[in-house]
């Protein structure tokens, strides 16, 4: 699971202390680094649920996980 934004991070803080393990919040606030970190983070097989307001964009990261694992 991985948790992206300001308000994710409060919800990370709670998964890890309800034993949740593999949540990782890795970005408060977008940066041009985040699609290639959140692509690196992905093992073939993986599922990719992206679900975030609009103003997040979350479409984003597409490109990068193409360019790793091609298009679906």
């Amino acid at each position: 699971c991985v948790l992206i934004g300001p308000r994710f991070c409060e919800a990370a803080a709670a998964l890890s202390e309800a034993g949740e393990e593999g949540t990782r919040t890795i970005a408060r606030e977008w940066s041009d680094a985040l699609p290639g970190q959140v692509a690196a983070l992905l093992e073939p097989g993986d599922v990719v649920l992206l679900k975030g307001s609009r103003d997040m964009a979350l479409e984003r990261l597409l490109p990068a996980i193409e360019r790793r694992f091609g298009p679906p």
